[in-house]
């Protein structure tokens, strides 16, 4: 089998160029907006199934990412036919983790443990000055905001960078050490949770059901695609 592990850090206070929901974007020359954010991610995907990767999975643990991702798992498999599979942490987590996560706390010791787990734990700064408990501004809106997945329901940005959530106090090296420690133990367990062996499985079963499909309904998009006899 034909491995490929890649991915990518959510630069610290979401001052990237990409458009990753409510958070104000970076005030830098090129800014890319989620449709461009679709198409880069078709072309990543199309370029490893031509390196002959068929079993994609892309993961992520931040809110929004299902308005670029989920997409372009949908266009993928009606042109190409390979169902590659788009894994959002948020709702693995509320799923079979939710005993996991006492707290917003449990949330940040995950980001902390992702970095330990990297070896880059010295790259999560020691402050105290960003930590809250102020409710955001847009809060008179949450009415409507939940009215579809997060960020995707309507418009909007935030007002103040705190608005997206609280930074942790991380006062020294020992509450980091403990926040990483607590983190790389959920991740752990979140991930024996979710069985990829298994979901993996899953994705070669349901790549031969959508033959079966694509022989009783020959119109459906991605049959064009299929190397089968009707």
């Amino acid at each position: 089998m034909r491995k490929l592990f890649w991915g990518g850090i959510h630069p610290e206070g979401h001052k990237d160029l990409s458009r990753g929901g409510a958070p104000v974007p970076a005030p830098l020359p090129v800014q890319v907006s989620i449709r461009q954010g679709i198409d880069y991610l078709g072309a990543i995907a199309r370029s490893l199934l031509r390196q002959g990767f068929k079993r994609q999975v892309y993961i992520s643990f931040h809110g929004p990412a299902h308005m670029t991702c989920s997409p372009m798992v949908r266009d993928f498999f009606d042109e190409t036919g390979v169902p590659i599979l788009y894994m959002d942490l948020t709702m693995q987590m509320m799923r079979n983790a939710r005993d996991l996560f006492k707290s917003m706390d449990s949330f940040h010791a995950i980001t902390v443990g992702a970095y330990d787990i990297m070896g880059r734990l010295q790259d999560v700064p020691l402050n105290t000055e960003y930590h809250h408990t102020d409710p955001q501004s847009c809060a008179p809106f949450d009415d409507i905001f939940g009215m579809a997945y997060q960020s995707a329901a309507i418009g909007y940005c935030f007002a103040e960078h705190k608005d997206h959530m609280s930074t942790p106090a991380i006062p020294d090296e020992a509450t980091r050490s403990a926040l990483a420690a607590e983190g790389r133990e959920l991740i752990e367990a979140l991930v024996a949770r979710m069985d990829m062996p298994h979901v993996v499985a899953q994705m070669r079963s349901l790549e031969a059901y959508n033959t079966e499909v694509a022989r009783k309904y020959p119109w459906v998009p991605y049959a064009g695609a299929l190397d089968y006899k009707a």
